[in-house]
């Protein structure tokens, strides 16, 4: 009798390096084509996002404080209008 379960271990462990090097390859020659279908799934589905992103956004609340604090820091820094501005007003 046929065993599928065991054929497809033995097919996987035969063939794991040969897709992760293929895998790699393919997005290395379709890097393009691959982003934009990136950019199309999240176009056309923003609920999706959006539920996501507020999942991450509450498991991660410390991380995105910080994250945004250095973000406004890193803004200020290198915006060439607010250092107008500051270099304006002093």
């Amino acid at each position: 009798m046929f065993d599928r379960e065991k054929y497809m271990k033995k097919w996987e462990e035969e063939n794991k390096e040969y897709r992760r090097k293929y895998n790699k390859q393919y997005h290395k020659d379709n890097f393009e084509k691959c982003r934009e279908l990136g950019r199309q799934w999240r176009k056309n589905n923003p609920e999706k996002i959006k539920k996501y992103f507020n999942q991450w956004q509450k498991n991660n609340r410390e991380d995105v404080k910080e994250y945004k604090k250095k973000w406004m820091e890193n803004k200020y820094k290198t915006d060439s209008k607010f250092n107008l501005n500051l270099k304006i007003s002093r």
